[in-house]
């Protein structure tokens, strides 16, 4: 499956300031987190892209992001509580997400003998 990009914002729904208004537009955008979403096996075929950039306000947990990915078209199968891992160590949904964290939504495993 080729690599695709598509970004999603969440969160709190802001007008933009009028031109000129540097100030209002610095709030606007220090409101905000930036996270990485990555989908593995069926996840990743639901979402039919490896990752998704989400905005999400500040102070977002993950149970903010999950809220938020379960939104996209074709994840709302995804579980309410997934098991997910933030930057590669597994997370609790009251974890807090920092600008730039990873957020890998891990799905359930079966099969062997």
């Amino acid at each position: 499956m080729p690599h695709a990009r598509l970004c999603l914002t969440f969160g709190r729904i802001r007008s933009w300031p009028s031109s000129g208004d540097a100030v209002a537009e610095a709030v606007a955008i220090s409101d905000t987190v930036r996270v990485r979403a990555l989908f593995f096996a069926s996840y990743r075929d639901w979402a039919g892209v490896d990752a998704l950039d989400l905005d999400l306000a500040g102070g977002a947990t993950v149970a903010d992001a999950v809220a938020a990915v379960r939104k996209a078209p074709g994840l709302d199968r995804i579980p309410a509580e997934p098991v997910v891992a933030v930057n590669e160590a597994y997370a609790r949904p009251d974890a807090p997400l920092a600008d730039g964290d990873e957020i890998a939504f891990i799905p359930p495993v079966s099969g062997g003998s």
